[in-house]
């Protein structure tokens, strides 16, 4: 499932997609960091876009919200998979 703004029609960044289901978990920042394995100021960077997960990361965020790793992150998984991609 792709979260999607309500006012717009576009799709949430995978950083908004990050939050909202944390959110929707009631859990903070800090909470969501530990059971990942990384620091909240990580996991901060992650919700602002400032920068990606690499795919443990996500994998573990995936399995720490509950979703499936293409829900957690949207479109931007062949962002993620260039990043890996990269001499």
């Amino acid at each position: 499932m792709v979260y999607y703004k309500q006012k717009e029609a576009e799709a949430m960044t995978l950083g908004q997609n990050i939050q909202a289901a944390r959110k929707n978990r009631g859990m903070s920042q800090e909470a969501l960091a530990e059971q990942v394995g990384v620091s909240r100021q990580a996991l901060g960077k992650w919700e602002k876009d400032a920068a990606l997960p690499g795919v443990d990361n996500l994998q573990a965020l995936a399995g720490a919200l509950g979703v499936r790793m293409t829900d957690a992150s949207g479109q931007l998984w062949t962002d993620v998979r260039a990043l890996d991609e990269r001499p």
